[in-house]
C-alpha cells in the first residue's frame, strides 16, 4: 500500500450492531430497489453508510453472521400445480441431498 493511502477503518462494535440490524430489514425499506440482500448490495450499503470497504468474500461472511444466505433467484413456472410441487418438495426432503 502506498503510505499516503489509508485503508478505511472497519466497523466498530456499535456500527456493527447497527449494521446487522439494518440487514434484518428488507433493502427496499432502506431505499434500495432490490428485494433481498446480495453481497454486492451489502458492499455498496456499508460503503455509503459507514465509509468502509470489504471484499465480496467478507460480504458473504457478514451475510452469514447476520443469519442471511446468498441464494440466486430460481425461475418458477407460474402454471405449475401447487399440490404437485408440494408433493415433489416432500419427496426431495425425504430423500435428502446427494
Amino acid at each position: 500500500m502506498i503510505p499516503d493511502q489509508v485503508a478505511p477503518q472497519k466497523l466498530d462494535e456499535h456500527e456493527r450492531k447497527q449494521f446487522f440490524e439494518q440487514l434484518q430489514q428488507s433493502p427496499t425499506e432502506l431505499g434500495y430497489e432490490q428485494q433481498a440482500w446480495s453481497p454486492k448490495l451489502l458492499l455498496h450499503h456499508v460503503k455509503e453508510e459507514y465509509g468502509v470497504e470489504y471484499s465480496e468474500g467478507h460480504a458473504r461472511k457478514l451475510l452469514g453472521k447476520a443469519g442471511l444466505s446468498c441464494r440466486t433467484a430460481r425461475p418458477r413456472n407460474h402454471e405449475a400445480d401447487p399440490e404437485k410441487e408440494a408433493e415433489f418438495q416432500d419427496t426431495v426432503e425425504k430423500n435428502g441431498r446427494s
